[in-house]
Formats: C-alpha cells, structure tokens, sequence
C-alpha cells in the first residue's frame, strides 16, 4: 500500500512568490554600479571586483542582467497555470483580461515615471547629465505612457529604465491571450510559441528573448502538471532536484571562472572558415545564455513547484517577498536616482557606496519603502481600477473574476 499519495498541483505557489522576491531584490546588485557611472557610462576607473562583497555576489554582479529572463519565465509559468484554460473557455475575456494586467502594472509605472521625470531634472541641473538612462525628452516619455518604451520605436532606456522589461510583459500578454483565445494553449503550441522566439531574436533582441523566455515558462507548467499528473514520487522528485543543483553548480563555477569567454576564445583560435571572431563570440554568448534561460530557470521553477506539492507551502511565511517583487523592481532605480542627486547636491563622493554597509543599508530602506508602497498605493489603486472598469456578469464580482489559484507576486 502507498503510505505517500501522489502529490496535486499546488492551489497557492508561495515558493514562486520567493523565487520572484529574491529575484526582484538581485536586481539591486547587478545595478548597484550606477552609483558610479558618469553620465550613460560607467566611469573609465571604475572596477566591478571593488564593489560592496563581490566575492561572493559575483553571479550577481557579472549575470544579474538574466534575473529579466527568469522573471519572463515566471511569468509564462503562472499565466499558463493561471489564465491559458479561462481564456480559452471563454472565462475570462480581452477586456477582462486588459483591466487585471492595467491594474496590476499601471498605477505604480505612472507614479515612478513623475518621480523619476522629477528627480532627473534635479540630477540634471545639480551634474550637466542624465543619470545612466540618457533619453528623457518628450518622445519617450509619449513611449512611456503607452507602455511600449522598449517595442523598438526608442532609441535607448529611458526615465525608470528597469521598466523596459515590464514593456516587453505587455507584448507577452497579448502574445499570449492570442494564442489561447484562438485554443493554441497546448504543451506543443508553447514549444513552437518558444521555438518563433528564437527567430524573433534576429529581428529583434529584446522581444524575441522575452518571448523565448516566456513560452519556456509555459513548458516548464506543462512539464510540472504532468509529472504530478503521473505521481511523481521520492525518486523522480530526486532526480529533478539533483539536475537543478548539477545546473546552478555547473553556472556559478563557469561565471566564476569565465569558462564561457575561454570557450569562445578557444573557437576562436580554431579559425573557423566563414565565422569572425565577433560572429563566434555572438554565437556563444547567445547559445550560453539560451541555455540558462531555457534549461536552468524552467528546471529551478519545476523544482520550486514540485518541492511545495510534496511537502506543502514552505515558502508562505515569505511570501511578502513576491507581493512586493513589483515595488521593489520599480522602486529600486529611483531610489539610487534620489541617492545620487542628494550626494551631487552636498558635493559628496560616492566611493561610500563601495562600502558593504551601504549595501545592506539600501535594502533595510528599498524593502520597507516597497511594502508600504504596495499596501497603501498599489494595491487601492488596483483594486479601486477592477472595481471601476470590469465588466461584471450579474453573478460575477472583480474578485470573482480574478484567478482563484495565486501567485501573490505575480505581475
């Protein structure tokens, strides 16, 4: 007799809510650089390796670019769990649809994008310069606005840079609702939708890595309902755990070591025939980085769910963490932004901010800051939104029409 019923898809997914909490506060380090930047560039002495305990958050600082990637695939594995099967059976309609992602992203955008409009001015006429994101003129704040500040009409970041990535979510959205609207919501739809991601790429980088990264994530939830479907036990359980801590090992040891770079100057040493060194370096750093994307982060995600489904909500205690994933992104360049002017302002130098303790002094800030943000503007303003614009059937309410299985992170 099995003493140890195979385990359900999890209702709630705190471990995720984690997952994109740590993900979101990371993105801290792998900016915390532009304290030091002269204009849109870093200073010509600046040194990464002095940064605040570089040995050890050197993943962060030298890969923290791909924490976007992994939010991109998050966000393809919750929609799938979350929306694929409404939007397919009529349950949740475009409108609908449109209003719960508004709400969500918009209020705390709008504010940022004053805030940040505010404090450049300031940075401005306390420097000469913009401070790192340089296009800040009327055209893309109109980009901003519409939410589409990085769909290739821009010439560069703007404003509250990190929004770039949200403005690409917004083109995934669609992407997505498209898709399952017209029932191509399979397991073999977001292996082709994944697959288009990749041809995209050679049009254009930043839509194509999202959609890459996405559809990944859509896989990753069909991958995880069917090895639950099937009764993963102890075993299989293992296994999965075992591949995920062999592929993070196997990252931290090659970024630590810059196995990647040797490789790519190993090919080209070789003198491949009809391939330049910049083509090889390209090749490898996209194959490198396709590879975490679609490898290390599916397989963390399918780990994180399958943990929870055997042995319950461990993360919950946490999930405070993925409800203000959203704040803390958004919130963390304007705060850097207030730093700096305020220290351009006194005459100060920012060779304080090589200091560890200013570090952990930002976050004990950043992390307050973004849960009072979320409480007191983010969530009214959405709630006060759905309220507002959905549309009800007589037996419907805004709350009804929401998902009834969470992610409290999710954007």
């Amino acid at each position: 007799m099995n003493r140890h019923p195979a385990p359900a898809f999890p209702k709630h997914l705190y471990s995720l809510d984690v997952v994109r909490g740590l993900a979101a506060l990371s993105i801290v380090i792998f900016h915390w650089g532009h304290f030091f930047y002269r204009g849109s560039h870093p200073a010509p002495d600046f040194d990464a390796a002095s940064l605040p305990f570089h040995s050890f958050l050197f993943l962060f600082y030298e890969g923290g670019e791909m924490v976007v990637d992994l939010f991109f695939v998050l966000s393809g594995f919750v929609f799938y769990w979350l929306y694929s099967e409404k939007i397919a059976d009529r349950s949740i309609g475009a409108w609908n649809f449109l209003v719960l992602r508004f709400s969500r992203l918009y209020p705390l955008h709008f504010a940022t994008l004053l805030l940040v409009l505010l404090l450049q001015s300031l940075y401005r006429e306390q420097t000469g310069t913009a401070f790192v994101y340089p296009h800040n003129d009327l055209y893309h704040f109109g980009l901003q606005l519409a939410f589409v500040s990085e769909w290739g009409f821009q010439s560069g970041h703007s404003f509250n840079g990190p929004i770039w990535s949200v403005s690409i979510e917004i083109l995934l959205y669609a992407i997505f609702f498209l898709a399952c609207a017209f029932r191509c919501y399979r397991a073999t739809h977001a292996v082709a939708l994944c697959l288009l991601g990749l041809a995209i790429h050679a049009v254009n980088g930043q839509i194509g890595r999202g959609v890459f990264a996405f559809f990944a994530g859509g896989v990753a939830f069909f991958l995880a309902r069917g090895l639950l479907g099937l009764g993963i036990g102890r075993v299989g359980l293992r296994v999965v755990l075992s591949l995920c801590v062999l592929a993070w090992v196997a990252t931290v040891i090659s970024v630590k070591f810059s196995l990647a770079d040797q490789f790519t100057a190993w090919l080209q040493a070789m003198d491949l025939r009809g391939l330049s060194d910049r083509t090889i370096a390209a090749i490898c750093s996209h194959a490198g980085k396709k590879t975490i994307v679609g490898g290390l982060f599916p397989l963390t995600i399918l780990s994180a769910v399958l943990l929870e489904a055997r042995f319950g909500s461990f993360g919950r205690r946490f999930a405070i963490f993925g409800d203000v994933s959203y704040s803390s992104y958004l919130l963390h360049f304007p705060l850097q932004l207030f730093f700096a002017t305020l220290f351009a302002w006194l005459h100060w130098s920012t060779d304080i901010f090589r200091q560890g303790w200013t570090l952990v002094a930002f976050y004990l800030i950043l992390i307050p800051l973004s849960v009072l943000v979320f409480r007191l503007y983010e969530r009214p303003a959405q709630a006060a939104l759905r309220k507002l614009l959905i549309r009800e059937r007589p037996e419907q309410t805004p709350a009804a029409i929401a998902p009834t299985r969470t992610v409290r992170g999710e954007l």
